[in-house]
């Protein structure tokens, strides 16, 4: 994801048969190549593609190279802002961080 930018998403109804944006893929190029079979409708494509998607994500997890070119992932088209990972918790600390010195600010406004 890191490596990606807002180019490489496109929306898709291959996951869960509503429109999702995903990262671009061998399996939702498949999905979307001319001639191909309509995904079906939400809840019943992921029915179909959960099963699949969960092995091709194990997979790619433990470096399987054909898993994880297919995988495909949820993302915004901000994914081409993310510059570097950062530990959930890191992520919350800056939230609370951040509310904590816009709390002081207003206060010291009301003052």
């Amino acid at each position: 994801m890191l490596a990606a930018t807002s180019r490489d998403t496109v929306r898709s109804r291959s996951r869960t048969g509503k429109p999702t944006r995903q990262l671009k893929s061998p399996w939702t190029e498949a999905w979307s190549a001319p001639g191909k079979l309509e995904p079906l409708e939400m809840p019943l494509q992921g029915l179909v593609s959960r099963p699949a998607l969960a092995k091709v994500d194990k997979l790619a997890e433990a470096g399987h190279k054909g898993a994880k070119e297919l995988a495909t992932y949820y993302v915004g088209q901000a994914v081409g802002l993310m510059q570097y990972e950062l530990r959930a918790r890191d992520v919350v600390f800056e939230f609370k961080k951040d509310f904590a010195e816009a709390v002081e600010r207003l206060s010291a406004t009301m003052e």
